[in-house]
């Protein structure tokens, strides 16, 4: 069994640049002690490390120039979360990005000058709060929102209940409500009055939460009506491919991991690799890990370009359900093939599949994301199948 080999893609001068440092980056700080650690403590992450990811402009790439940003694009991002994913660096990018991106879509100009630096730098990163089902399955429906807006006179309030909420909120939060133009987006600070969190670990030992707001008062009404209705499904998608090329990046680690193991662990005088039914065995995940980069990839290169929402939608789902699948199967066949010490939590590789299982769920499940695509290609298939039955 030779040194893996995978599919190369063509990069611009300027990610090649990207990737090469977030490669040194992640190399120089993967420590799964640390990671163990962080498991416990509160955040999960490294504010340190946050600040020197700032410091080389991560934190900015979806930022636009005109607030400090680098705007460099999708690609870029992409790698360096396919790298940073390696070394299971658990620090905010994703949802710095996302956050960037609803402030950016939403066209607020006030917000944008007032909140995006601060996220560029680091400072001040607020969470997204959207889902009101326990399910997680509310991107099927994003503008079924039972969070209400209530305008006082004095501005809007907001009462309703988020679940699954990165916690804490250093830069409050951006919510979606319901108000008389239908969907609507704000941002509230996390210490504001009416404000509760009630906070519970995830498979992986990072924070999240539940959002209740009892007439919570709004810091920046960000968006209404179908402007508001846009800058969530576009942000979401971004977002959910991010999560693919975390979700790519953990698939790569697992099984060069696991080839490596394969290539020392010695059972009857022979490298357990040399079995032809392990060989035909990690050959498949080989298979499934580039399977789900090619759709990441095409998802991507849909991100960067004007396509239509319906072909945007086919192709983050696509990829989403592809890579939160192989990510899925990856890890847990990398468990098996480890053998009884991939089971112990002292092992790495169980880390890894704690992580894939986290990020498979993310923005939307395998599941999800394949009701999705159908609802896209066979939207009277679909309209069937919700009809109320005898």
């Amino acid at each position: 069994m030779g040194a893996t080999q995978y599919i190369q893609y063509h990069e611009t001068d300027e990610v090649r640049m990207v990737r090469e440092s977030a490669q040194k980056f992640t190399a120089a700080r993967t420590d799964h002690r640390r990671t163990r650690a962080l498991r416990a403590q509160t955040p999960a992450y490294d504010p340190n490390l946050v600040a020197e990811m700032a410091g080389l402009g991560w934190l900015a790439i979806t930022v636009p120039e005109a607030h400090g940003g680098l705007d460099l694009g999708f690609c870029a991002l992409g790698t360096v979360l396919e790298e940073t994913s390696r070394g299971l660096l658990c620090e905010p990018l994703v949802r710095a990005a996302l956050a960037a991106r609803l402030i950016t879509l939403s066209g607020n100009d006030a917000a944008a000058a007032e909140m995006l630096p601060a996220i560029a730098s680091g400072e001040a990163i607020p969470s997204f709060a959207w889902q009101e089902s326990p399910t997680g399955d509310d991107l099927l429906r994003t503008s079924d929102c039972r969070t209400r807006a209530d305008d006082d006179g004095n501005g809007y309030r907001l009462s309703g209940c988020k679940h699954f909420v990165d916690v804490p909120a250093d830069g409050g939060f951006l919510v979606t409500a319901h108000d008389a133009t239908g969907i609507a987006l704000f941002a509230l600070d996390a210490g504001a009055p009416g404000v509760l969190v009630q906070t519970r670990r995830r498979a992986d030992g990072a924070l999240q939460g539940t959002l209740t707001l009892e007439q919570a008062p709004v810091r920046h009404v960000l968006a209404r009506g179908n402007v508001a209705a846009l800058a969530l499904e576009r942000a979401l998608d971004e977002a959910a491919v991010m999560v693919c090329a975390e979700l790519c990046g953990i698939m790569t680690f697992a099984l060069d991991t696991t080839l490596e193991f394969m290539r020392t662990r010695v059972q009857f005088e022979r490298p357990i690799g040399s079995f032809q039914a392990l060989q035909h065995r990690v050959v498949d995940l080989y298979i499934q890990r580039e399977l789900a980069f090619c759709a990441y990839r095409d998802a991507v290169e849909i991100l960067e370009t004007p396509a239509s929402p319906e072909d945007r939608r086919l192709a983050v789902s696509r990829a989403k359900s592809r890579c939160a699948s192989a990510a899925t199967r990856v890890t847990l066949d990398a468990i098996q093939l480890h053998g009884a010490i991939g089971f112990t939590d002292e092992h790495d590789i169980g880390l890894y599949l704690k992580r894939a299982m986290t990020l498979a769920v993310q923005y939307g499940s395998a599941d999800t994301h394949q009701q999705r695509c159908r609802q896209v290609l066979f939207p009277e298939y679909e309209e069937l199948r919700t009809l109320p039955t005898d």
